[in-house]
């Protein structure tokens, strides 16, 4: 994660400088930093889209009907819906009757083998889906299942340790349990993780390779269904953003860092080091980051190219650098371009992730 310590006086934070990733729902505030891009870029996409009222109800529950339709999205390209129907009678399900608007989602998805349903014959669609089934669904069309190892008594384990090896939990708490019905947002994280993630392909001789092993062109649903890339970026004030792109819905979406720690009154550089956990003792790497470059005053004391872990202003300044053991704080005048009176704004360089 990328690590940026700001401080800016009161007036400022009224500006509503804050940029959230999830601009389009009523309750974006409501939404786990954890998942807040996961949630930004699959609405931006059209593949996992809020309600009519503006809202998007992370912490609300989701139904197995509903991920099959946002897994069909995923994997067919289709986020308009428009062929979804076409695969209503495909029926695998003695429950199919009562699922409505659904039966063309789990019908494709069902006859693609990637959901499964119960032993007595049913699909359950109203049914609550839990962290495991989500989890088994995006695998499956990452390419994982083929030999049957999400099936049995022990499907879930299998899951799980697949999820675990390819990163799909970075984000997720240890303490989450994927075997209770999952909320929106988590729902939104491993769909998002899992299409990221190397498309594979079975061989009984070799087991799974990546599709990148054997030569293809892309290597995971994002990069082969959407075109989904991601690049460093900052928004129009200067801070650090990802920008997301892809060749559907929005185009595009901008997910602002979150800084460490933010400040509206004066702190010094030891509440700041404690702060963030930094110690005379403890060594702080040096990397780049990809932002843009900041010009430096003739007199600081660091070089012209040791601004790679500076936030870039967007608007002039007027800076003075104040070196510590192994850092270095730099203490501005930032005037934003609708304020005639510049306001004092420190930033600390620190690791970048």
């Amino acid at each position: 994660m990328k690590k940026l310590l700001a401080m800016v006086l009161a007036l400022v934070m009224t500006l509503s400088l804050a940029v959230s990733a999830n601009a389009a729902f009523k309750d974006d505030k409501s939404i786990s930093d954890d998942y807040a891009e996961a949630v930004a870029v699959l609405n931006g996409m059209g593949v996992f889209k809020g309600y009519e009222d503006g809202s998007f109800k992370p912490e609300g529950n989701i139904t197995r009907a509903e991920v099959s339709a946002i897994v069909y999205r995923v994997y067919t390209q289709d986020v308009k819906d428009a062929k979804a129907s076409m695969y209503a009678t495909y029926n695998k399900f003695s429950d199919m009757a009562g699922a409505g608007w659904a039966q063309g989602y789990i019908g494709y998805c069902a006859n693609a083998s990637l959901v499964k349903g119960y032993p007595d014959g049913t699909f359950k669609p109203s049914g609550k889906v839990t962290g495991y089934e989500v989890l088994a669904m995006i695998l499956r069309a990452v390419g994982y299942d083929k030999n049957n190892e999400f099936s049995g008594a022990d499907w879930a384990l299998h899951v799980a340790q697949t999820a675990q090896q390819l990163g799909v939990l970075d984000n997720v708490a240890k303490t989450t349990d994927l075997n209770a019905p999952a909320s929106r947002e988590l729902v939104a994280e491993l769909l998002f993780q899992g299409i990221q993630k190397a498309q594979v392909t079975y061989t009984p001789a070799f087991g799974y390779v990546t599709d990148k092993v054997i030569s293809t062109k892309t290597n995971s649903l994002g990069e082969k269904n959407f075109k989904l890339a991601s690049a460093a970026a900052a928004d129009k004030w200067g801070r650090p953003a990802t920008k997301w792109t892809y060749n559907v819905g929005d185009k595009s979406t901008l997910v602002v860092a979150k800084a460490d720690a933010s400040y509206t009154t004066k702190v010094d550089e030891c509440d700041i080091a404690k702060d963030l956990g930094i110690t005379s003792s403890k060594k702080i790497p040096m990397r780049s980051t990809r932002l843009a470059r900041l010009r430096l005053p003739p007199s600081s004391p660091l070089s012209p190219t040791s601004s790679r872990s500076l936030l870039s202003l967007t608007a002039s300044t007027r800076s003075r650098w104040v070196p510590t053991t192994r850092s270095a704080v730099l203490i501005s005048s930032w005037a934003p371009m609708a304020m005639a009176t510049p306001l004092p704004v420190l930033l600390l360089r620190s690791s970048m992730n």
